[in-house]
């Protein structure tokens, strides 16, 4: 008789194999997901850096100068920017100085999230820095 499938113990040896590869992978899978995160609002930060610099030189001082946090809509509108948030909030306030300093924000809300923060100082390995949960 030539039987050609599969028995019971063939496929749950091979079902056992996948979720024992899975098991390695998809954590490993997620720690890139969030380091992509990381670096997709480091660049952001970046470029609200630079159209800081630029407002800074029309306006003779940074945004916002008037104590409010702004938000993703407001930062891309006034600075001309067009920052996608994919799972990164973006937030802008004032600094200590009134229109000489400024703070911007990147948060990832979620059970390994992070902060990121820029400020007015030149771009160097701590602006923009991870502040919280760095991956």
């Amino acid at each position: 008789m030539n039987n050609k499938s599969f028995t019971l113990a063939e496929i749950i040896i091979v079902v056992v194999i996948i979720g024992i590869m899975a098991s390695f992978a998809i954590p490993g899978y997620q720690r890139t997901i969030e380091r992509a995160h990381l670096s997709d609002a480091r660049n952001n930060l970046l470029a609200i850096h630079a159209a800081e610099q630029a407002y800074f030189l029309e306006q003779q001082g940074f945004w916002p100068a008037d104590g409010n946090a702004y938000a993703t809509n407001d930062i891309n509108t006034i600075l001309h920017l067009s920052i996608i948030e994919n799972g990164v909030g973006y937030k802008c306030a004032q600094g200590i100085l009134v229109g000489q300093t400024y703070v911007c924000e990147a948060q990832r809300s979620t059970s390994s999230g992070f902060t990121m923060r820029a400020t007015e100082q030149p771009i160097s390995a701590t602006n923009p820095q991870c502040t919280i949960n760095c991956p």
